[in-house]
């Protein structure tokens, strides 16, 4: 996610955040994704994760690892039954990471099992400006 991305999140509060992680308490995690599914109503809003970024497998010969990133959106059922640009009306600086692991092989079956998600927040971290005072150091000039 870029950074005017983030600036443009709106911040969870914490009684989303508790309902949040009620609901995904729900979920059971193993050879199906749970998270697809996951979605919740208050009065007409309408809460899921939606998928923001994954890093690829990483491949460890027999075993393929992978950590899926996902976003908790709000979005408008009379627009859409789905959320997409035309039908998300919230994106919230609430993140939830999943990771997968695989086994088979391109030429047979693979076997997924997906683990228990965490529950992040993106937040913005203002770097200062650093400046290096004047000092000496020994150089060696080749000749």
């Amino acid at each position: 996610m870029k950074l005017q991305e983030v600036k443009k999140l709106t911040k969870i509060d914490d009684e989303l955040l508790s309902l949040v992680e009620t609901h995904l308490a729900k979920l059971k995690f193993g050879d199906n994704n749970p998270i697809e599914e996951f979605e919740f109503s208050i009065e007409n809003a309408t809460f899921c994760f939606t998928e923001s970024n994954f890093d690829g497998w990483d491949d460890q010969g027999k075993y393929q690892y992978m950590n899926q990133e996902y976003q908790l959106v709000c979005y408008d059922k009379t627009k859409a039954k789905y959320p997409c640009n035309a039908s998300i009306v919230v994106e919230y600086d609430l993140g939830l990471n999943l990771p997968i692991s695989r086994s088979g092989s391109y030429y047979s079956d693979y076997y997924y099992q997906y683990e228990s998600p965490t529950l992040f927040k993106y937040t913005i971290e203002i770097i200062p400006e650093v400046i290096i005072p004047e000092h000496e150091e020994i150089r060696k000039d080749w000749l």
